[in-house]
Order: structure tokens, then sequence, then C-alpha cells
């Protein structure tokens, strides 16, 4: 079988060993996998791949490249709702039973302020008053949501899901997340790549946590994703889906070989469906 991985074409050289990692896996299994950039996508259906790994947030294109018969991991579907907060809540909020912070459309200070589309923390910002937001909002005043703090900031835990199933989980901190003397703007952020720490998380011991995880990954299909959850009132609630979601943390952390183990599912699913 031949396929792609699919990446930003900005994006692609900073992740040169990622990609090589994919690709030497695929080519160890006996199949061919390519790089292929969203600027080069009618290139890339020339080829006739049989598949793609998606590391785009672009649902369009998702959709454009299973219309074709291509199929995508992860699919469209969950790229739809995924790389739109407003939608996760929402979705989850229809679908499952699993808590999270209401959102609302316009802000109720103090809050949190967050861009529909952002990822990986950014456009994320802790709002005590109105003073910064025309600023922060520009010409996109449509496009954040709102919703009030959690009351343990600076601490998540993001669920690996491989295949509709648990695989890890990593809990990140903010440095200063003990640190109550320093402004909540400055400690409510934990994630990885902005600096935050990062260990591994004892997901088992948490069945809590764990039926929401599989609760998410049971109402959509995921093929490899992370939950993401803050803790509020001393339980775990929801926050959001990451559907091109990073594994440095497992890789620096853990013995987990994430790319191995999805080149695996990727090739018994596509076996699966022939």
């Amino acid at each position: 079988m031949k396929g792609i991985i699919l990446y930003e074409p900005g994006v692609a050289p900073q992740r040169e060993w990622y990609i090589n990692k994919y690709i030497s896996a695929f080519k160890n299994r006996g199949h061919e996998l390519f790089l292929a950039t969203t600027d080069e996508i009618e290139k890339a259906l020339e080829s006739k791949p049989d598949f793609a790994v998606v590391r785009v947030m672009a649902p369009g294109i998702s959709r454009q490249l299973e219309a074709a018969g291509i199929r995508c991991f992860n699919g469209a579907a969950l790229s739809e709702v995924a790389n739109d907060k407003k939608k996760s809540y929402d979705f989850v909020g229809k679908h499952t039973d699993v808590p999270f912070i209401p959102y609302r459309d316009n802000p109720d200070y103090p809050c949190v302020m967050k861009h529909r589309f952002g990822h990986g923390g950014t456009r994320v910002y802790y709002m005590e008053d109105a003073s910064r937001l025309e600023v922060l909002q520009g010409n996109e005043r449509g496009e954040f949501i709102f919703q009030d703090m959690c009351d343990s900031p600076g601490r998540d835990v993001r669920v690996y899901i491989l295949g509709g199933r648990i695989v890890a989980a990593m809990e990140r901190k903010n440095p200063a997340f003990e640190d109550t003397g320093r402004p909540l703007s400055q400690r409510f952020l934990s994630n990885y790549c902005l600096g935050g720490t990062a260990s591994p998380y004892d997901i088992d011991g948490d069945r809590e946590m764990t039926g929401y995880a599989l609760s998410i990954a049971k109402a959509i299909p995921m093929d490899l994703a992370g939950i993401d959850f803050i803790f509020h009132e001393g339980h775990p609630v929801f926050n959001e889906i990451e559907d091109v979601v990073g594994s440095r943390m497992l890789y620096a952390m853990t013995d987990i070989d994430i790319v191995e183990d999805y080149a695996d599912h990727i090739i018994k699913e596509l076996y699966e469906q022939s």
C-alpha cells in the first residue's frame, strides 16, 4: 500500500525527525509513505494513495481526500469537531455525559477567553476585566468563547487514544502551578510546548477520567488523538480534543513508541476494510 503524511508546508521542515520516523515505520512493514504538503494536494491525489496520515488541522482537506476514496487517519469527522472548541463542547455535551465548564459567547469577568480554532495553548487568555478585550479579539470578535476558570489552574492531563483505547496519559503542570503569589495569567496554562512540566499519569488509578475518555472516544471515531482534562471541584472535566496530537512528551518521558504503534493500527485498519 501507498500513503501520504500530510503537513503544512511551513511546518514540515520543523518535523523532519518525526516525518522520517513515520516513513521508516511503514517501510519496515512493506508499505510506502511519502510527505505531501497542503499546497500539493492535487499532485498528491495524482499519485493515488491508499491512505493519508493527516497532520494538519484542516477538515476541508480531509473531506477532499475522503471524497477521492482515501482513508484518512484521523478522519474529517474528528477534525471537524476537535479543531473547533465550540463544536467540541457542543458535541461532548450532546453525545456524552462527560462534564465540562460551560462556555458562553460573551465575557463575564474574570474569565478565560479562548479562540475557537486555537491550538497548543495559543490564543488562550486569562481576562480579569475588559481592558484587553478589543486588542486581543481584533476583527475576530465572534471567534472567541469564554469560560469560568477551573479551581485548579495550571494542571491538566492528556489522555492518548489509539484506535479507541487508552494507551497512555501524561500530567502537565505550569512550573508556577503552586506559586499562588503569581497572578493567574502567568500560571494557568500547562502546555508542554509552552514550558510546562510533564510526567506519566496513572490513568488506571483514575476510573472517573478513564470512563470519561472512553466515553468520548466511543462517541466519535479516533485513530490517534489526545483528550485533555482539567480539574474542578476535585474531579476531572473535559477541556479539549487534540486531533493532531503531539508526541514529544511520550518520547521524552516513556518507552512508548507511538509512531510504531500507530503504523500497526493504520495497516490493520486498511486490511480490515479491504
